[in-house]
């Protein structure tokens, strides 16, 4: 989109025209879908290799791409579209006035390639792939970044990786830019003049680096995307001025506080196109269910929601959202009301409870219910004691996974799951009637820290670590395609990442 080769049509968005090109594509099978998100769209995609071999062929030939360090016995290139700057040794043969992206991988390419006089054209920068490890990356702060508001076409920008300095206030001069990616971004406290970016319609940045923004966000009508901001470093008026973007379709804010809930709660009944949601409360905030019940009208095409904090009920609205396919809870302190609440959702696909989303002793997935569900996963909840499937419940659960949590009563119901593919024992895991679950459910068990599992059986039964029966370890195996979460194996997540 950011180069031109996607145009709007009558009655269609940029990004829907692009979708379409998409589709095309992968049914010609020109492209393969590589990585499929929990609701069966395609969230990333590669070429095989003797159709990748084909393309930068052509597109060399072409003179459509220069990738350094790989085009040899070249004595000069003109009229390049798009740079990748991987080495630096033979820049000098590039004439750089008609490039309109770079790609940047590592840290070698001198600062003064990157100059906005000799890249008058470009419009996509992406950093994203530069090596923070190398000793030069300094180039790339200092002289580059400083520099962003200068190119003036610059349609796209992604940020590097861990960049600790500041955001230029130049960057408002870039009235064109559409994308402004720093989910990479370094500075837990920046912000910029995103009021004067009149075209912007993305906007990422992370939960741990969320951006704070000034008054006059509510001019960007295109805006698609507004991921992650920090409302309580935000202008105050930025809260109301939410109701105006219209067209947006994500929204994640964290630190929203009590003398926000009114004006939140009215921008969010008036985001008509919202597919996505996330609310982060501040910590310091009390149960804030009341702040979600005044939530009039809520964005009927909902399909992803996260909440983060103690809420400590689920509005009666939530069930009503027909379309919602992935809940994430996290601190919510919920009880058995908010799993009737769930239940009654017709597509929902994927459930995940982090810390102290519930606590209940025992978590029930009734008969009948939880028609869709095919990814669960259960962390750290304390107080529960027993996972229990009646018969008949969650007919579509492929992958359960469990963390940090001692199932004193077990699981009860397992065998109730006729396409359980997985059942994953990830950190910390301790089940009563582990042998019994083994024997339900057999190949679909995965035990990544059975050393766990056996210290608890030894304490319980008053063995020493020697004494306990054996815990066979099973691990996974292959590349999944799936949709995975950003989390070790061998660590507890700190946060879920939406």
């Amino acid at each position: 989109m950011a180069e031109g080769f996607v145009r709007e049509r009558r009655g269609m968005t940029p990004e829907e025209v692009a979708e379409e090109y998409l589709s095309e594509l992968i049914n010609r099978n020109l492209i393969q879908p590589w990585t499929i998100r929990f609701d069966g769209t395609i969230k990333s995609c590669r070429v095989h290799d003797i159709m990748r071999e084909l393309l930068v062929a052509k597109s060399i030939e072409e003179n459509l791409v220069f990738i350094t360090g790989e085009q040899k016995n070249i004595t000069s290139v003109d009229n390049i579209r798009h740079l990748v700057m991987t080495r630096s040794n033979d820049m000098r043969r590039i004439n750089l006035q008609s490039i309109r992206s770079v790609s940047v991988f590592g840290t070698d390419a001198p600062s003064h390639l990157l100059s906005p006089s000799d890249l008058k054209l470009l419009r996509v920068l992406d950093l994203r792939s530069v090596d923070v490890a190398l000793n030069d990356f300094g180039y790339i702060w200092e002289k580059v970044i400083p520099l962003l508001g200068h190119f003036e076409h610059l349609r796209y920008i992604s940020m590097p990786p861990k960049y600790w300095g500041v955001i230029p206030k130049s960057l408002g001069n870039l009235r064109g830019l559409q994308t402004l990616d720093a989910r990479r971004f370094g500075s837990r406290h920046w912000s910029t003049n995103v009021a004067k970016l009149q075209n912007l319609r993305r906007l990422f940045t992370s939960r741990d680096c969320p951006i704070a923004i000034s008054k006059g966000i509510g001019n960007l009508k295109e805006m698609q995307v507004l991921q992650w901001v920090n409302l309580k470093r935000s202008h105050r008026r930025v809260v109301e001025e939410l109701a105006q973007l219209r067209q947006l379709r994500k929204l994640c804010v964290l630190e929203l506080r009590r003398e926000h809930y009114e004006k939140f709660s009215a921008s969010i009944a008036e985001l008509n196109s919202l597919r996505s949601l996330g609310i982060e409360i501040a910590t310091s905030e009390e149960a804030a269910a009341d702040f979600l019940d005044r939530v009039s009208s809520p964005p009927e095409h909902l399909r992803s929601i996260q909440l983060v904090g103690w809420i400590g009920k689920l509005p009666a609205w939530v069930s009503s959202l027909y379309n919602l396919a992935k809940v994430i809870l996290w601190r919510t302190r919920l009880d058995d009301d908010a799993i009737v609440v769930l239940q009654q959702l017709p597509n929902l696909l994927l459930l995940k409870l982090w810390t102290d989303a519930y606590v209940g002793a025992k978590l029930t997935f009734r008969s009948a219910k939880f028609s869709k569900l095919k990814q669960l996963l259960v962390s750290f909840l304390e107080n529960l004691d027993e996972l229990i499937f009646e018969e008949g419940t969650s007919p579509e659960l492929q992958t359960l996974e469990i963390m940090l949590c001692e199932l004193k009563s077990g699981i009860s119901g397992a065998e109730h799951l006729p396409k359980l593919k997985k059942l994953i024992f990830d950190y910390k895991v301790y089940v009563a009637n582990l042998d019994e679950v083994q024997g339900q459910v057999g190949a679909a068990l995965k035990i990544r820290h059975p050393e766990y599992q056996k210290e608890k059986e030894d304490l319980y039964r008053g063995t020493t670590s020697s004494g306990g029966p054996p815990v066979e370890e099973h691990s996974s195996s292959g590349s999944d395609t799936e949709e995975r979460e950003n989390t070790s194996s061998c660590c507890p997540p700190c946060m879920p990442y939406f």
